[in-house]
């Protein structure tokens, strides 16, 4: 997934590409995206300038997903 600072995103699984919007609520440290798929609010569990960690729910199950920065 690749946030760009203009509030869109856009996610490549399998091959496919998906876009997307995202936006940042600092009361709740949460990000929400939005894409053809649904709404989908992420916790920020670790931000720092290499790392960001998400925890969302997907499909009934707690799953964590781990971005590094690529220069």
């Amino acid at each position: 997934m690749t946030l760009k600072p203009d509030g869109t995103f856009v996610e490549i699984s399998e091959g496919q590409s998906s876009p997307g919007t995202w936006s940042y609520a600092p009361q709740s440290k949460t990000i929400t995206t939005v894409d053809k798929a649904g709404t989908e609010v992420h916790k920020i569990l670790k931000f720092n300038a290499n790392q960001l960690i998400l925890r969302n729910q997907y499909e009934g199950l707690l799953m964590n997903m781990v971005f590094k920065r690529v220069d």
